[in-house]
């Protein structure tokens, strides 16, 4: 529309027509991706998920669908949310048999009714749940808020212990995704317990090493990436010191960032303090179950934007895995 040489203010209502064209045809497929993942059948919900991740992450890739995507997804949400909380708290515990503490009681849940009461929902269907759930995260503060609400926090934590490896990093990464900008889901990540079931991973020597390099990842960004921005600058705990053996095994620290991307959220005096605490107890749990120099080594800076950022997480993974193992931790 651009090349019709319109004046500015008609030309930007023009857009704004076609970006709300588009929104509804994007709204209108993932409500019929919706419809498939209501099926009776786990490998038809299953593709359905997988098919909604793939098309959300399109999306953000297509410059002109990118600025329709969030008004489409606002339309759908409440009950693409239901349906993924719904299969999350009907799904057994990682580990555990279908029907068993995580799905008995299933057929209460959400008001539903009928065959589609109670779903078995297999790893695979869920992986998928949560990989949608991770991208609707990462793009709408809104999905984030809802989904705090929904009691996804606590079903996705309860799936770290003994998941397969492709279920147990698409909850962390989920996980991740929930608490960004986002310092209540942090406060109640920190309260659940989830810092410490992070540390059993690394300590548990049968953990696949996807999963222990995921969790790796997960308590970096964490601690040195996410909760920095949570909090105004004046606000932040110092540094702790670098260890004195591990960090010949890393290379040189990154520097620090010169800015932010955007100013941090406006945090009332309450809601700061009560993320200090949760940062405190989240550092003190890591130092309990893994050591100080663990800690240390977690807390160093690694800038995304770098190009080298991959390969940097990779040898931070390599070097704590080498370390808990010669400690016997």
């Amino acid at each position: 529309m651009e090349l019709l040489g319109l004046p500015p203010p008609l030309q930007d209502v023009l857009d704004g027509l076609q970006r709300d064209v588009v929104g509804v045809e994007i709204a209108s497929r993932i409500k019929s991706q919706l419809q498939q993942a209501q099926s009776p059948l786990s490998l038809v919900r299953q593709d359905a998920y997988a098919s909604l991740a793939a098309a959300l992450d399109s999306y953000l890739r297509d410059p002109a669908a990118a600025g329709a995507v969030l008004p489409a997804l606002a339309r759908v949400w409440p009950e693409l949310l239901a349906s993924i909380a719904l299969g999350l708290r009907q799904a057994p515990p990682a580990g555990g048999a279908a029907g068993g503490a995580g799905g008995g009681a299933a057929g209460t849940l959400g008001g539903a009714s009928g065959p589609l009461a109670y779903r078995a929902v297999g790893p695979g269907e869920l992986t998928a749940m949560i990989r949608v759930l991770e991208l609707a995260c990462l793009l709408a503060a809104h999905a984030r808020q809802s989904s705090l609400g929904a009691g996804v926090l606590p079903a996705l934590v309860a799936q770290l212990p003994a998941a397969p490896p492709g279920l147990a990093c698409a909850a962390l990464d989920a996980l991740l995704a929930l608490q960004l900008r986002h310092p209540a889901a942090f406060v109640a990540f920190s309260d659940l317990g989830g810092v410490q079931q992070v540390c059993t991973l690394l300590r548990d020597h049968s953990t696949p090493e996807p999963v222990r390099s995921r969790a790796v990842q997960f308590l970096n960004l964490l601690l040195v990436q996410l909760v920095p921005e949570l909090l105004p600058r004046d606000a932040l705990p110092p540094p702790s010191p670098a260890p004195a053996s591990p960090a010949p095994l890393l290379g040189p620290p990154s520097p620090p960032p010169g800015g932010r991307h955007s100013p941090p959220p406006a945090a009332s005096p309450e809601a700061a303090a009560a993320v200090l605490a949760a940062l405190a107890g989240a550092k003190a749990a890591v130092a309990d179950s893994l050591g100080r120099e663990v800690l240390a080594m977690l807390q160093r800076r690694i800038l995304l934007g770098d190009a080298s950022a991959e390969a940097k997480l990779g040898q931070l993974s390599a070097a704590l895995t080498l370390f808990i193992e010669s400690e016997g931790a």
